[in-house]
């Protein structure tokens, strides 16, 4: 997070992309850190307990093809809307006012070879924007929620209906692919952290939470045979995080949460986020039929 944005700035700089993307809302889905704070504060899955790591940019994921038909193209609406792309991003990453915290970043699901991912890629349909490719985005454009978000402003402005993934796809699909983070020279790392800092903020949000999301994970399983391949990853990645070699990363989540709720002791909090990351691998491991579950503690 941009320390220089004030916390009251945060959903509002939000709310300026999401009513510059407006026209095209229906196809997009808002991913990434916000996903949690959505919930939170307008899904309606019952009380939502303990805090959220407030985040900045939108990332927001596109079909590859995406005709403007008879709506302004993207690019022109978020230029209309002062925003520009920023210098060495490829038209991926848009910024507004850098102290209200207006910015959104593309991504597209991967398709083809290794050596694509990560690459910028054009959006069919739309001059200008390019987003970059990414692997196993596929299970957050398949499974979403619509959640309503107030603006602020008057009507037939007030709400902005935003796709979301479903909370257990996304807790999945962060299970299945922060190892990837570490490839990434620099940030790689502290985002690999920082996603199970997203995990464990789910897995902390109280019964009616965790309720929701034993349910649903067992739903999805059932419909899509993928839900249940990338839990299953998911959940060795994070065995491999209790148990193994990627150990150190419990540490590094819980250093961040504590920088957000200095208030807890670092070794309370490293062995609360050891606890959930085991409730998640258990979680995890419940799409598969007489699949042993892992002991918290254990």
């Amino acid at each position: 997070m941009n320390h220089d944005i004030l916390p009251a700035n945060i959903e509002s700089g939000l709310v300026v992309v999401l009513r510059a993307l407006r026209p095209y809302l229906p196809q997009l889905v808002l991913i990434g850190g916000w996903v949690p704070y959505l919930y939170k504060r307008y899904g309606g899955i019952g009380e939502w307990t303990g805090h959220l790591s407030l985040t900045v940019e939108a990332d927001v994921l596109v079909p590859r093809e995406l005709p403007a038909e008879s709506r302004p193209s993207i690019a022109d609406a978020l230029r209309g809307a002062g925003f520009h792309p920023e210098e060495g991003r490829f038209d991926v990453v848009w910024a507004g006012d850098p102290l209200r915290g207006e910015r959104v970043e593309f991504l597209v699901p991967h398709s083809g070879t290794q050596r694509d991912i990560s690459r910028a890629t054009s959006i069919r349909g739309q001059a200008g924007v390019a987003a970059w490719a990414l692997d196993r985005l596929t299970i957050l454009q398949k499974n979403t929620s619509t959640i309503v978000v107030p603006t602020g402003m008057p009507e037939p402005d007030a709400q902005l209906f935003v796709r979301v993934p479903q909370l257990t796809a996304y807790l999945i699909q962060k299970a299945a692919t922060f190892v990837n983070r570490l490839a990434v020279p620099d940030s790689g790392r502290q985002k690999a952290a920082k996603d199970l800092l997203y995990i464990r903020d789910v897995l902390s949000a109280g019964d009616p939470v965790v309720a929701h999301v034993r349910a649903e994970i067992v739903e999805l399983a059932r419909a899509d045979r993928d839900v249940g391949r990338l839990a299953r990853k998911g959940a060795q990645n994070l065995e491999g995080v209790v148990r193994g070699a990627m150990r150190s990363l419990i540490a590094d989540a819980a250093a961040m949460r504590q920088e957000r709720e200095p208030a807890n002791s670092r070794l309370a909090t490293t062995a609360e986020m050891e606890g959930r990351l085991r409730d998640a691998i258990q979680l995890l491991h419940s799409t598969t039929p007489g699949q042993q579950m892992p002991r918290r503690g254990g």
